[in-house]
């Protein structure tokens, strides 16, 4: 298993253990304390992007990836979005379009716990852990 995958692995765990037990909060222990969420939105989007990588890394010849992105040449983001978005469509063109519906929630629902001043609910982490499996299962689909 590559580095990335376990990543991946560890901050969906660590994501899933947030929602449950609120651990990073201040209220520790105490199932709710909205004051961890964010954290836990940020967890799920990473063990998402990281497991794009390890597609990526293991699954996308040399030759078909998108190595920069025309308007910010570092953007590791975007590019893996494009290298995953354009290597499905190969696959599957439903799986392409929910990868990217369910991604663009996740990225929106992500900037605002790591950058708004708003609070992420019980709900918003609940929903992007939902479209994180989804995502995990077209991958797992077509790569695994």
């Amino acid at each position: 298993m590559s580095n990335l995958l376990t990543k991946s692995e560890i901050s969906y765990k660590v994501g899933e253990s947030i929602l449950k037990f609120g651990i990073l909060s201040s209220n520790v222990g105490q199932p709710k304390s909205l004051d961890s969420y964010h954290s836990c939105v940020h967890c799920f989007y990473y063990a998402c992007l990281q497991r794009m990588l390890h597609v990526i890394d293991v699954h996308v010849s040399v030759e078909e990836k998108i190595l920069s992105d025309s308007k910010n040449y570092n953007a590791t983001h975007k590019i893996a979005f494009d290298n995953i978005y354009e290597a499905l469509k190969k696959k599957s063109v439903g799986d392409a379009n929910n990868f990217w519906t369910m991604f663009d929630k996740i990225k929106k629902k992500r900037i605002v716990a790591d950058y708004k001043d708003q609070i992420i609910t019980p709900v918003d982490a609940t929903n992007v852990k939902s479209f994180v499996d989804e995502i995990i299962k077209i991958l797992t689909n077509h790569y695994f």
